[in-house]
């Protein structure tokens, strides 16, 4: 065998096998080669994960039945502690199920005992290594496209946000012009017409409060990419979430329009992930726009169907279109028609997302000259529900629970922005018992010295920092906790402290009727504890 290809130091191995005839087989094939290299026999799982604690090994050979434990036991350890690394897979057994267990948790390769020789094992050894290393390159390219598709968002959902708030603070100002100054007694009159301007108003800052807390839950789903968390998900509201996070990007250039399917199953997947994928081929389509400037209007069709056993999500734009010919190529890492608009990795981070939830991606026959027709689809599964997990917060608008709040609840704040204190402090304070505390010293010291409370609202800006020292502070404390949560989804700190503190999430901006509910789940849980 060539050995040229070989690098010039050792290959440090690992081989975990149970039989000594096995390991000896091996050890002659990987001699017979020429194969520079040492090996480190193990004979069960627990000795292979602690010669990986000591020695950094360029490729484990690993039998997949052991006397202590399986080889995917191994494997999952592998993924959390040393996902770089690449294993083979020993068998005896040609069991397909067990090889797609396999592969399905990280092998990169498998080898049928007795059925190798050196040439076979080396050539594997060599090919996984190499899998391996282009896996952790295509990794770092799919974090840099992501972080790019970031920065475009973020200007985008500036211009999303800014609007609104433009309009919101002129009408607060023209409101304040409409008061005018009061009388000797401190009352403004206000006339039919003014009255009706201010109804106007304050429905035009509604609306626009509701625009950008629309914008915070689209971004709240697409920053919990990195969560990989796979449950049941609607594609239609994965399309409604990229539509939204795009609208400034794609509303100059085309008018978009949805035609989704009514009652579409559910897809198992990782939504965030899926919602990444979709705006990035949005995004593709609106440089495909740009670059057909002739054209005096254009339009991006998204729609779903429902096929015998999956579910088709079709992008069709007006832009200048993929030629026949490289419409195999557009899916490959950094190729691009326009290399001056981007990396080249929009389309190859789609297909990535698409293949892991077991799709397909690929770009149709235009219907007219010009434009192109981006095909997903995915498997789908009629029988699964669309519902959190069982160990998610729990937002506290998910039901009311009483339809009254007539008596006096015992409310503990604790915040640490004063203009946040002054909001609650004015929708609280005139009908509850209210305590504030701006740190969770405060809320110590208040917890030692007032009654039992109905309620703890929790709001600080690093709460992550705070959370081990303010779970002490809350033990013994009989209150249901609340956390208002803004912005990106909780992180693993506050998710850990909301778990712990068995507490309820309230979103923000939020409405009074959230608030409401919030007081009806205080005031039943009291009922209960009274009980």
């Amino acid at each position: 065998m060539n050995t040229a290809q070989h690098p010039d130091e050792a290959l440090q191995l690992l081989l975990i096998e149970d039989d000594l005839i096995d390991r000896k087989t091996v050890e002659r094939s990987l001699r017979r080669a020429q194969l520079e290299f040492e090996l480190t026999a193990m004979e069960n799982i627990r000795s292979g994960l602690e010669a990986l604690r000591h020695t950094q090994f360029d490729c484990v050979l690993l039998d997949w039945h052991l006397p202590d434990e399986s080889g995917e036991r191994f494997l999952e350890e592998v993924a959390r502690t040393n996902p770089e690394l690449p294993v083979i897979v020993l068998t005896g057994s040609d069991d397909k199920e067990q090889v797609r267990c396999a592969m399905t948790q990280g092998a990169q390769d498998y080898l049928l005992k007795g059925s190798f020789d050196s040439s076979t094992i080396v050539r594997s050894i060599f090919y996984a290594i190499e899998r391996k290393r282009s896996e952790k390159l295509r990794a770092r390219i799919v974090k840099v496209e992501r972080l790019r598709s970031i920065g475009q968002l973020a200007a985008g959902v500036a211009h999303e946000i800014n609007n609104p708030a433009g309009w919101i603070t002129a009408n607060l100002e023209f409101m304040g012009d409409l008061l005018g100054s009061p009388d000797e007694a401190g009352r403004v009159q206000l006339g039919q017409a003014q009255v009706q301007d201010f109804g106007e108003l304050i429905g035009e800052c509604r609306q626009g409060i509701e625009r950008i807390g629309e914008i915070v839950r689209s971004l709240r789903i697409y920053a919990e990419a990195s969560r990989k968390k796979i449950e049941p998900v609607d594609l239609n509201e994965v399309v409604k979430q990229a539509a939204s996070l795009l609208k400034s990007q794609l509303r100059p250039h085309a008018l978009v329009v949805l035609e989704l399917a009514h009652g579409l199953p559910a897809i198992l997947g990782d939504q965030s992930a899926l919602t990444q994928a979709l705006v990035l081929a949005l995004g593709n389509s609106v440089q495909a726009i740009k670059a057909r400037p002739g054209r005096q209007e254009h339009k991006i069709l998204i729609s779903t169907h429902l096929e015998a056993d999956s579910v088709r999500l079709l992008i069709e734009d007006t832009g200048e279109g993929v030629p026949e010919a490289l419409r195999f190529k557009v899916f490959e890492p950094f190729f691009s028609t326009r290399p001056d608009l981007g990396t080249g990795m929009g389309l190859a981070v789609v297909h990535d997302v698409v293949s892991q939830h077991h799709g397909s991606a690929r770009f149709l026959s235009e219907h007219e000259p010009g434009g192109a027709r981006l095909e997903l689809t995915f498997p789908c599964k009629p029988g699964l529900v669309l519902a959190a997990p069982p160990d998610e917060p729990t937002d506290v608008t998910v039901q009311a629970l009483t339809p009254l709040i007539d008596e006096v609840l015992h409310i503990l704040l604790i915040d640490d922005e004063a203009q946040v204190r002054r909001m609650f402090t004015r929708l609280l304070s005139e009908r509850h018992d209210l305590k504030v505390a701006q740190s969770v010293q405060d809320a110590s010291s208040i917890l030692l010295e007032s009654k039992p409370f109905d309620g703890v609202l929790i709001n600080l800006l690093r709460l992550d920092s705070q959370a081990r020292e303010l779970l002490s502070v809350l033990q013994g404390c009989s209150a249901s906790v609340v956390v208002c949560v803004g912005g990106a989804n909780p992180s693993d700190l506050t998710r850990r402290f909301i778990r712990q503190t068995q507490a309820r999430i309230l979103h923000t901006p939020f409405e009074l009727g959230d608030l409401q509910e919030l007081l009806q789940h205080w005031a039943y849980h009291r009922e209960l504890r009274s009980s």
